[in-house]
């Protein structure tokens, strides 16, 4: 490798050049075209030193959580599009095996049920899956032109809350006049309010 002094022709720094680049952006050019060629090494010596890589991320957690960290930042975009992809491709698949654990496993499904209803009285799977609940919460957020009538945002999640309380006033449940449409920050604030 021949080494020149002169400008890069990539960065257009003045600094050492090989074949008319700087020292970073050859070594750069070389791993995008080697790429398969560095993981194969890269995944070889992985699977040589196993207890090397674990034995540092114990020993290093916090240079580890900084690593992930920029490599999320780094790569929001495109993991946030592999997911969404993947969920579309696979919707089927992942509904089959959750069907497939809940048939395997109806105990741990039926205590789970219970617990929760037990957690959250008065939201058992009558309230949220109630053809008359999702009927009465369409009206309203269509009423409201799909707007939190607290902070006027629009194209956020959004709420239906009932003015009077579900539990306290069961004869107004599904009554259009006793329902607004909140973003979640404002319903969280308006539930404090009332405590």
């Amino acid at each position: 490798m021949r080494v020149n002094v002169g400008t890069c022709t990539e960065c257009n720094k003045s600094k050492a050049t090989c074949k008319g680049l700087c020292i970073s952006c050859y070594s750069r050019q070389w791993r995008r075209t080697n790429r398969e060629r560095v993981n194969k090494d890269v995944q070889r010596w992985r699977e040589a030193n196993p207890e090397y890589i674990t034995g540092w991320c114990k020993a290093n957690p916090i240079k580890v959580s900084e690593i992930r960290k920029k490599y999320y930042r780094t790569n929001a975009k495109r993991l946030i599009e592999y997911n969404k992809q993947w969920d579309k491709d696979n919707r089927k698949k992942r509904r089959g095996y959750i069907e497939q654990w809940k048939k395997a496993n109806p105990s741990k499904v039926m205590q789970h049920s219970f617990n929760y209803i037990q957690k959250h009285p008065g939201r058992g799977p009558g309230r949220f899956g109630n053809s008359e609940y999702c009927e009465w919460r369409s009206m309203i957020y269509q009423r409201d032109n799909y707007t939190c009538q607290s902070c006027f945002k629009r194209g956020i999640r959004l709420h239906a809350h009932h003015i009077k309380g579900w539990a306290d006033y069961p004869e107004l449940r599904y009554n259009i006049k006793n329902g607004i449409t909140l973003c979640v920050i404002c319903h969280r604030e308006e539930h404090k309010r009332k405590k």
